[in-house]
């Protein structure tokens, strides 16, 4: 079988020779260009790379992939997509060939390391025919035929390891994903997010409206409304309406009752608010729970270390419930 890897770069010297280490198994990697001004395209080259120059206006990532896509050789038999900023990890080659000589797949579903803590799904892996990207921003593979064999694999392809310093302003390309898909709850629940990002309250919370009556016509993932429930409280809460803050902070609990998300956000939320007892209740109800959840919004380290039982004793110590305060000072410390 026959492997590229491509990817759409502008300015990223730093990334390129990590990135094209990582992927010197592939038969090609393929960097389509969209107008660096520093040495990326000749440091690309100087690493085994095929490099195309681009130009896309106006700018979309799909349109920028979809190019970059169009430039592989006809005779690759798999396509692996990715970002600059983003690796494949050792034996990355061997699992695809193993999976593709079981049965040749058209898309592959793989573990993906977002960052230490997280691993997810992703399926940026496809065959070379049948496939566009489709999303202004946060695209997504589209099929441009029908029917498909999805194959899977539980292994980690590949490791992302985000540039902190590159700004990440997407608030006006998800605005037109919303008009192209105004009712889809994906990009709704997107635009949530950056919006709160951006600190449009008044619009955020309108759209967390929208969203509840757009998202109870798919199926969306548990985790996803628990997100959407704590960004509108977080919303409400700036806007200086502790009212209703409090009570969707209480549906973002009941939304997914299983992980640790929806009650240390609460609990900090009332212990701020030096509602110490509520806290402190809350915080014992999050502790009881033991399993990480996979969804990667809903899954954060800082829930799984010392701080919620630092919280705990806190709150506690605040209630002049020493014994309890002890208790959970102890097992902070063990953490």
């Amino acid at each position: 079988m026959k492997i590229c890897v491509y990817a759409i770069s502008k300015n990223e010297l730093k990334h390129i020779h990590r990135f094209c280490k990582s992927a010197r198994d592939a038969d090609v990697i393929l960097i389509a260009d969209t107008g660096s001004t520093d040495n990326t395209i000749s440091a690309a080259k100087e690493y085994g790379a095929q490099v195309y120059s681009i130009y896309v206006e106006p700018w979309r990532f799909d349109y920028a992939r979809t190019t970059a896509l169009a430039l592989v050789p006809k005779d690759v038999d798999v396509c692996v997509a990715l970002d600059l900023d983003e690796v494949l990890v050792p034996g990355w080659r061997k699992e695809i060939e193993r999976l593709w000589s079981q049965n040749k797949f058209d898309l592959l579903e793989y573990s993906y390391q977002n960052t230490p803590d997280h691993t997810l799904k992703a399926t940026k892996v496809h065959g070379r025919n049948g496939w566009i990207w489709n999303g202004a921003c946060h695209e997504n593979l589209a099929r441009d035929r029908e029917g498909f064999y999805c194959a899977k694999t539980d292994i980690a392809l590949i490791s992302h390891f985000p540039d902190k310093m590159k700004p990440r302003n997407y608030l006006s390309l998800l605005q037109v994903n919303m008009i192209e898909t105004p009712s889809d709850a994906r990009i709704q629940f997107l635009y949530i997010r950056e919006l709160a990002t951006s600190g449009n309250y008044i619009e955020c919370v309108a759209k967390c409206e929208e969203f509840w009556r757009v998202s109870q016509m798919q199926t969306f993932n548990r985790g996803e409304f628990c997100v959407v429930a704590c960004i509108q409280a977080r919303c409400y809460d700036l806007l200086g309406d502790s009212v209703n803050a409090n009570k969707m902070f209480q549906k973002c609990c009941s939304l997914d009752p299983n992980n640790r998300y929806a009650f240390i956000h609460y609990a900090t939320w009332c212990y701020n608010r030096k509602i110490f007892s509520n806290a402190f209740d809350l915080l014992k109800r999050a502790l009881r729970i033991h399993r990480r959840p996979r969804f990667q919004y809903i899954d954060d380290p800082k829930h799984f270390s010392r701080f919620p039982y630092q919280l705990a004793a806190l709150a506690a110590w605040k209630c002049n419930n020493f014994t309890d305060a002890v208790c959970f000072y102890f097992q902070a410390r063990d953490q």
